[in-house]
């Protein structure tokens, strides 16, 4: 068992962390992308291998029932509440900018920037 957190058992931040994270990345380039990850660990490596984003998160959420430091239900409202926040942001700020509108702000930062050199 790991050692007791600092944090609460129920709403497990990491599961919620790791989803809204799977969610995001799995938004600009499909949940079908395989990778591994290496951690060297008492010299010895460790390699896990993942088929998707999805899985990835599962696991990081998962991880913390295994360490007996959260519950089952603490893992999977967070992870549903992870993705949920993810898919709102992404909804309604990752929009486009205008062209026009992005280029306007770069002339009224440039004018008040040498504004306040003249001075």
């Amino acid at each position: 068992l790991l050692e007791e957190l600092n944090s609460p058992a129920y709403f497990s931040e990491q599961s919620a962390l790791s989803a809204a994270a799977a969610e995001v990345l799995a938004s600009f380039f499909g949940d079908d992308v395989s990778f591994s990850l290496m951690v060297t660990v008492d010299g010895n490596d460790i390699t896990r291998d993942f088929d998707s984003f999805s899985e990835a998160a599962e696991e990081a959420g998962q991880s913390q029932i295994w360490g007996g430091v959260s519950y089952g239900t603490g893992h999977t409202d967070a992870a549903a509440s992870g993705a949920a926040v993810a898919g709102a942001i992404l909804d309604g700020n990752f929009a486009p900018v205008p062209e026009p509108s992005g280029m306007m702000l770069v002339l009224l930062g440039a004018s008040w920037f040498m504004g306040r050199r003249r001075r």
